[in-house]
């Protein structure tokens, strides 16, 4: 996996991007790593689409690994903040040396970047796929607003990308 293109994921962008249909957008972005308690968080309801669709995307391009460093886990939920995907998904971006981790977690995405880690989230996630022209102005706003409306994911930087879209050609 290329170090400049890892992102170690949470569950949460995962799940929020099959809801609205477009996980496919992280493999044209990245190189995806997820720990095993993300995968296992992802599958709690195993028989709703979104659970099914990240489980076939492991069989391709959704990588899930093993976290060594079970102490630093321990410790990242001690202060029951973190639950323990969000814990395993900072030890596994800091293990594997990855560009950045992707989370939805405010208090996740604090704490790594306490540890000096680039923190993206959904809404990076977008706007990347529109620069990169995997998704047109109007596809962009369409899952944006779909967030949104739907309830799927409605906080302030999804808030603030809507309006940036607006003048996206």
């Amino acid at each position: 996996m290329n170090k400049d293109t890892l992102v170690v994921s949470d569950a949460g962008p995962l799940i929020q991007l099959a809801i609205s249909d477009h996980l496919s957008l992280l493999p044209k972005l990245y190189s995806i790593l997820i720990p095993e308690a993300v995968f296992e968080e992802t599958q709690h309801y195993d028989d709703l689409p979104d659970a099914i669709e990240i489980a076939k995307a492991t069989k391709s391009w959704l990588a899930v690994k093993e976290v060594r460093n079970r102490s630093e886990v321990r410790r990242l939920i001690k202060n029951r903040k973190l639950g323990r995907g969000e814990a395993e998904a900072i030890v596994l971006c800091r293990e594997q040396g990855a560009f950045a981790i992707l989370t939805s977690d405010r208090y996740a995405a604090t704490k790594a970047g306490d540890y000096g880690m680039k923190v993206l989230n959904i809404a990076d996630v977008i706007r990347r796929s529109h620069n990169n022209r995997i998704l047109a102005a109007s596809e962009a706003r369409e899952l944006i607003n779909t967030f949104i409306d739907q309830s799927i994911l409605d906080t302030q930087y999804i808030r603030n990308l809507r309006e940036e879209a607006k003048s996206w050609l």
